[in-house]
């Protein structure tokens, strides 16, 4: 664990069993914490002050990994459009604006939709660079993606269930970005996404 915790950023290893056993233990512990809320309103707002002051005119919104809807619901209200979120587990059905998906599948209805796309659970990613990959093709052209990363996100809180951590997420892409190789593996897709990137609170802030 020690030698983990230095690492700039860790991918559990599920073995042979691979994407099903990510995917039945996400499904179980989503169950398990189906009364829980992580994120919170006052980062959801600054979310939405910053939005409203750097884009003309939003259209719509999606949110990653949301287990109960808390984050679309509140976006939706403060941004005074639609906003859904995607849940990988079947529980999704029981909430308002939420899709059962798997945020790693391109879905070609929602390419270049949205005005802005957050998630707190990149963490929770099985292949990070595929589902950032696929939240940016999201995006409309001059847009925003907010990734929240707090150092629950870091390689030390990596398991089973939270199975990729980066330590200072931001650091690490700004080094890919600056030309250093040794991250060009994970965040390659970056050079051709994405162009600026700025720090907000707990939120790495991507623009197309």
């Amino acid at each position: 664990m020690r030698q983990k915790n230095l690492q700039l950023y860790y991918q559990h290893d599920y073995g042979v069993a691979g994407f099903d056993k990510y995917r039945d233990i996400q499904v179980y512990h989503n169950n398990r914490k189906l009364d829980k809320i992580w994120a919170d309103e006052k980062t959801l707002g600054l979310i939405s002050e910053y939005v409203r002051t750097h884009v003309k005119k939003v259209k719509a919104g999606i949110c990653h990994g949301t287990r109960r809807g808390f984050e679309q619901a509140v976006l939706s209200r403060l941004l005074k459009c639609t906003v859904i979120g995607t849940e990988i587990s079947d529980t999704a059905i029981r909430f308002p604006q939420t899709v059962q998906w798997d945020f790693h599948k391109r879905n070609s209805k929602w390419i270049g939709a949205y005005s802005v796309v957050y998630s707190n659970s990149l963490d929770q990613a099985f292949d990070p660079k595929r589902a950032l990959e696929t939240w940016v093709e999201q995006l409309t052209e001059d847009v925003l993606l907010f990734i929240e990363h707090t150092m629950s996100h870091s390689t030390s809180g990596t398991s089973e269930i939270n199975p990729f951590g980066a330590y200072r997420f931001d650091h690490a892409l700004s080094a890919f970005l600056s030309g250093e190789r040794e991250n060009r593996d994970l965040f390659g897709l970056f050079d051709h996404h994405i162009r600026t990137i700025k720090k907000l609170d707990n939120l790495l802030l991507c623009k197309r």
